[in-house]
């Protein structure tokens, strides 16, 4: 369980990057990790392990208004021989540990301890997940007579990582339709609205060529399909089996995981899309936001698990 005081930071660093008229959850490329890193893995990096931030920390990085993605604790700048500005301030974000406890004695272990344990042994243990905040610096908020050597190191360094600039045939992208076919979603075409329907379980959308583009389509249509995964026969999820009302506070929290989760599925599918006529419709989100500290890292988790139940039609898991 998140402690209020992180779920808190969290959600500053979400609404503030919404008032400044971004949007927090849309990145700005589309492409897999290129390294064969995680899915919805981020451009963003570590500065001493080279390795990308996913999940929450990659949507709240891969936003910031900074030219190098680079990043790291005031002790891993400290040991590439750079040091942070005076005065520069820091950006929370949350990092997961894993543990496991015994049944019996409730001594832990670590992950590291846990793997070396024979199978008979690891069945004796449960798993658990502790958050604490890390603080990160950007390239930008450090100095050193290393920098400008690390700065053309990285530049170098990301001219092999970034997307591909290769656009999806207009209203045919084959990894979305095989999707679309498999997932066993009753999906229907016309008429001038999009949703899904919970009690009947089917999507509605326009046809195809209601749309001014192909992404526009997909986003919509996987944003109904993050709905539909809720459904009690898939996830089970409250805001759609619990279904109360319009404007409850059940139906907003389902409307930012579809909204988290179609731009997932979005990135991970390469497809990239804009976003001004999101802007006005995710500003409503702020009050909400302000009333319900843990609701952003409880949506982010809720969207990837709902997203990678929509991928796994793609690569044979749900079949």
């Amino acid at each position: 369980m998140l402690s209020n005081e992180i779920a808190e930071k969290i959600t500053a660093q979400f609404i503030s990057l919404m008032k400044d008229g971004r949007i927090p959850w849309e990145r700005p490329w589309v492409n897999r990790s290129n390294d064969g890193g995680p899915l919805f893995s981020s451009l963003s990096r570590n500065v001493v392990t080279k390795k990308p931030y996913n999940g929450l920390n990659a949507i709240l990085l891969d936003s910031a208004p900074i030219e190098l993605p680079v990043w790291g604790t005031f002790k891993q700048w400290n040991t590439v021989g750079l040091f942070i500005n005076k005065g520069a301030k820091s950006t929370p974000t949350l990092f997961w540990s894993r543990l496991y406890i015994h049944r019996e004695t409730k001594k832990f272990i670590s992950e590291q301890v846990f793997l070396e344990l024979s199978e008979t042994e690891q069945k004796k243990y449960d798993r658990i997940l502790k958050a604490r905040l890390d603080y990160l610096f950007n390239i930008e908020q450090v100095n050193g007579p290393k920098l400008a050597e690390i700065k053309t190191k990285w530049t170098q360094f990301f001219g092999t990582v970034k997307a591909p600039t290769e656009k999806p045939e207009p209203f045919r992208h084959e990894e979305a339709e095989t999707i679309i076919k498999n997932w066993g979603i009753k999906v229907n075409h016309g008429g001038k609205d999009a949703y899904y329907s919970p009690v009947l379980d089917y999507i509605q959308i326009p046809v195809k060529e209601s749309f001014k583009s192909s992404i526009g389509y997909y986003e919509t249509l996987f944003h109904e399909g993050i709905h539909a995964s809720g459904h009690k026969s898939r996830l089970s999820r409250e805001g759609i089996t619990n279904f109360d009302s319009f404007g409850s506070d059940r139906y907003s929290f389902e409307e930012l995981v579809a909204e988290i989760g179609s731009a997932y599925l979005c990135a991970a599918l390469n497809m990239e899309f804009k976003v001004e006529n999101k802007v006005a419709y995710l500003q409503s989100w702020i009050s909400k936001l302000d009333q319900n500290k843990d609701w952003i890292t409880d949506a982010s988790r809720k969207s990837l698990q709902a997203a990678n139940w929509i991928l796994g039609w793609l690569d044979g898991e749900n079949k």
